[in-house]
């Protein structure tokens, strides 16, 4: 046999064997294979993967299933966090509220009966109030909150604080978020809005004390006469306004009496969300032998319920009467007040602009700073030449110096939390309002000058509204 044929048969049967053993490679792989197993394997540390027709080891994760997981360990969320009375908590009992005797029935009674509450306690309208606090997010909201005052306390054991969600759910009244044992409300009806808060010292034990807080405006256009026989045992009356968010009010004032009559208006409110805080305190002294009617424009500018307060001078500076009618006499932008400040740009300004706070506003705090109502605030100026402030939120006046010597003003600027105000300072009348501020104007004392109220550009034409002193 020639040496070629014999190499080739060998060459030929080495070839045959190395399929044998490839073969046998393969099968021993493929036996080694969890996934191509049928048998169910054991489950170890990382336990039996479900779907699938296989088994994984210990250990590893499977990426895809023919099946979704089984959830069964999870609970729904409750669809009504208060519950269910009578499953989730227990009703109180209550009674006809027709056993409190002298003392006014609150609209907000959660027990109806006043012999049902552990104490009772009323307190007519004056300049005391309760700080009244609940959460907008995760942000701290106090608000002194005026008003004629109830105190009510509830012993029971099965009283729980979702017993009182629930009640304010029940009669309307908008819940605000809040602390485990504090629980805030408010309820609007017609002109009245009623505060509730209620308070537990201990959730453990079953007594809570409620504040409840009436609070009843004069509509805006309605005359408010006063006269000596009204005023309570320091000669003073309280009444509240309540503005639209849009509402310029001016407040009108008539004195009746002697030349010597004599009488003082002031205002308040006060609230602080997380770090901010606005407090007005409004003050003014009327005497007929000035004037005997009076229209007022520096009044606070709110859309909040505002605690009025006059006051009449004794002996024989005590007036007849006192007339007081506010209205809305122009409209303003709303300003979105929030914990957040905001930023304000004077465009247009010749040199540099100041601001001031809107009138009424005694102090206005953030974080550390305090600004105060004579305070000009002064910002800086960017590579455009425009005047740049960060501002808490609110409504400023506008101090800019104009060609010729004089002021101008813009009032009410409305700076809302966390946006940006441009104000844009129209050519078209600086030299004109200069002309008039720098022979007739003293914008420090706001007398006898013109000040820039408002102006809109329409396109073709523009709105400018001022107001002349």
């Amino acid at each position: 046999m020639p040496v070629r044929r014999i190499i080739s048969f060998i060459l030929i049967f080495t070839f045959i064997l190395s399929l044998f053993a490839g073969c046998s490679l393969k099968r021993k792989e493929k036996k080694e294979d969890p996934l191509s197993e049928t048998s169910q394997g054991q489950s170890g540390p990382g336990g039996t993967q479900p779907g699938g027709t296989g088994t994984l080891p210990a250990g590893h994760l499977l990426l895809s299933a023919a099946e979704p997981p089984n959830l069964d360990g999870f609970l729904e969320a409750a669809k009504d966090p208060i519950g269910t009375p009578g499953k989730d908590f227990q009703l109180l009992e209550t009674g006809d509220p027709d056993d409190w005797g002298n003392m006014p029935v609150p609209l907000i009674n959660p027990l109806g009966s006043r012999s049902l509450y552990y104490d009772t306690d009323h307190e007519p309208l004056n300049d005391s109030f309760v700080e009244m606090k609940w959460l907008d997010g995760v942000t701290e909201v106090t608000q002194h909150i005026y008003g004629e005052r109830w105190e009510l306390v509830i012993e029971d054991e099965n009283l729980t604080t979702n017993y009182i969600r629930w009640y304010a759910k029940e009669i309307g009244a908008t819940l605000y978020g809040n602390t485990d044992d504090r629980i805030t409300f408010r309820l609007e009806k017609d002109n009245q809005v009623w505060w509730a808060t209620a308070i537990w010292d201990d959730l453990e034990y079953p007594e809570a004390d409620i504040t409840v807080v009436k609070q009843e405006a004069v509509q805006p256009g309605k005359t408010l006469t006063l006269k000596p026989s009204d005023m309570n045992d320091d000669n003073r009356y309280y009444f509240f306004t309540k503005a639209g968010k849009e509402d310029f009010i001016t407040a009108f004032i008539e004195i009746a009496g002697t030349d010597a009559a004599e009488a003082t208006i002031e205002a308040f409110q006060r609230k602080r969300i997380g770090s901010y805080e606005r407090i007005f305190e409004y003050r003014k002294g009327i005497e007929a032998g000035v004037c005997r009617r009076y229209a007022l424009n520096d009044i606070p500018q709110t859309d909040e319920m505002l605690l009025w307060c006059v006051t009449f001078d004794t002996d024989h500076h005590t007036p007849e009467s006192v007339s007081i009618r506010l209205e809305k006499t122009g409209s303003i932008i709303p300003a979105d007040i929030g914990g957040q400040p905001g930023s304000l740009r004077v465009i247009g300004a010749p040199g540099s602009a100041t601001v001031t706070l809107q009138s009424a506003l005694g102090e206005l705090r953030y974080y550390s700073k305090t600004y105060h109502t004579d305070d000009e605030i002064s910002g800086i100026i960017d590579s455009e030449g425009n005047t740049v402030f960060q501002l808490p939120a609110g409504y400023y006046n506008i101090k800019a110096a104009l060609p010729g010597g004089g002021a101008g003003g813009i009032r009410m600027v409305p700076v809302s939390s966390g946006e940006l105000t441009e104000v844009v300072l129209p050519e078209e009348f600086k030299s004109t309002y200069a002309s008039f501020e720098s022979i007739f104007g003293d914008f420090e004392t706001n007398q006898g000058s013109i000040t820039i109220h408002d102006n809109v550009d329409k396109g073709d034409t523009a709105e400018v509204s001022i107001l002349i002193n």
